[in-house]
């Protein structure tokens, strides 16, 4: 049976952008130029789950609040062209047809509003939750989001690329729709953790907003 969902929320990198790699460059060069390890791109991803401040901080101490601005110069400078082009028309399209939308992500709210900004996605959304310094609260924001809306949490959808995003999906209770469309995304491996939904690519997106979604009448 097809899940029928009513609104829809987004994570931003490796789903809306291909910006993974850009983000792990543009903290690498902030860590090193602020006295911090030299650390590789696989460091880098194994840090993730606080915000780019929180990153940051754990590797520079106090320095972080001049080294976040050599972050979002750099992956501002290198966003242009990695907009995954048929997503964002999914966006669009959604928006324009009532069905409500958020963000939650575990980036920092500069890094995020950049992003949307340079996405031209910025006022699409209802909401843009950011992450934390601390550690990962996506499933938290999930829920808040979804109680907000007052609409049954499976008939709300997740929407990312990462393992993680799995579980804070089933953590909140909605519908774990895994995004697969990013370079070397390990399709497997996200196949192995059972989300309710598996996208391999952009047109999957638009074949399964085809027959899931239900805009508003």
């Amino acid at each position: 049976m097809t899940l029928r969902i009513e609104a829809i929320i987004w994570d931003v990198d490796g789903t809306l952008a291909d910006t993974l790699d850009l983000c792990a460059s543009a903290l690498g060069t902030a860590i090193e130029s602020h006295g911090g390890p030299a650390l590789t791109k696989q460091e880098i991803f194994s840090r993730f789950g606080p915000t780019e401040e929180g990153v940051l901080r754990d590797e520079v101490g106090d320095r972080w609040v001049d080294a976040i601005e050599v972050v979002l110069d750099e992956y501002r400078a290198g966003l242009d062209g990695t907009e995954f082009r048929e997503v964002n028309q999914v966006v669009r399209a959604l928006a324009d047809a009532g069905v409500p939308q958020s963000v939650v992500t575990g980036k920092g709210a500069r890094g995020a509003a950049i992003t949307l900004d340079v996405l031209q996605l910025s006022g699409v959304f209802e909401e843009v939750a950011a992450g934390s310094m601390d550690g990962s609260v996506k499933s938290d924001e999930i829920a808040r989001i979804v109680s907000a809306w007052s609409i049954p949490p499976r008939r709300v959808a997740y929407i990312g690329d990462a393992p993680s995003d799995i579980h804070s999906s089933r953590e909140a209770g909605v519908v774990a729709v895994a995004a697969a469309w990013k370079s070397g995304a390990d399709v497997e491996h996200l196949a192995s953790l059972g989300p309710d939904v598996l996208l391999r690519s952009e047109v999957d997106l638009v074949d399964w907003v085809s027959g899931a979604v239900d805009a508003p009448s």
